[in-house]
């Protein structure tokens, strides 16, 4: 996710329109973000003894700690331009 933003920001000047731009940040972003905690959490069952899972999941809840995007208005972002195109918006 680190990553996806700073190549955001850095495509700033780039082809890609700024609205479609943004809104696939945001999407991929959120949808990452959740995968990655459920991942932790899976990890960390998996590794922490079940004495100390709590503890450890505690932990985990204080960076979980987030205000989710609307969904639905990122979506509505990106289609359009997947209409226009016809398919995938984006140049390989």
């Amino acid at each position: 996710m680190d990553s996806m933003l700073g190549r955001t920001l850095a495509a700033a000047d780039g082809d890609l329109q700024p609205e479609l731009r943004d809104a696939l940040c945001r999407f991929y972003c959120m949808e990452s973000r959740e995968r990655a905690f459920d991942r932790a959490r899976t990890a960390l069952a998996a590794v922490v003894p079940p004495e100390e899972l709590d503890a450890q999941l505690d932990k985990l809840a204080l960076l979980h700690k987030y205000t989710p995007v609307n969904s639905a208005e990122a979506r509505e972002g990106i289609v359009p331009s997947l209409l226009e195109a016809g398919g995938y918006p984006l140049s390989y």
